[in-house]
């Protein structure tokens, strides 16, 4: 997959990324497992202040969500950009 470069206004906007309820319990158990996978999927997140282009889409009925891998491609940040509440 080829990406685009990203455009003047997509640089100067910055993202707010909100973790539902279920992703911080994920996190939370997973900090006790391997707190590395969490620095992990925090670094991946960080990729999201970025252009909302990053990771790849998904398809199906998970159309308009994107997903980035973490760690050894065992876990996948799922995510949406939602410009009603940007």
């Amino acid at each position: 997959m080829s990406q685009q470069e990203p455009s003047a206004q997509e640089h100067a906007s910055t993202a707010v990324v909100r973790l539902t309820d279920d992703a911080i319990a994920d996190l939370r158990r997973l900090q006790k497992k391997d707190p590395q996978i969490v620095r992990w999927a925090f670094k991946k997140m960080l990729l999201l202040e970025r252009p909302a282009h990053a990771g790849e889409p998904l398809l199906g009925s998970l159309i308009g969500f994107r997903k980035l891998a973490v760690g050894d491609r065992d876990w996948r940040i799922v995510w949406r950009v939602n410009r009603a509440h940007a």
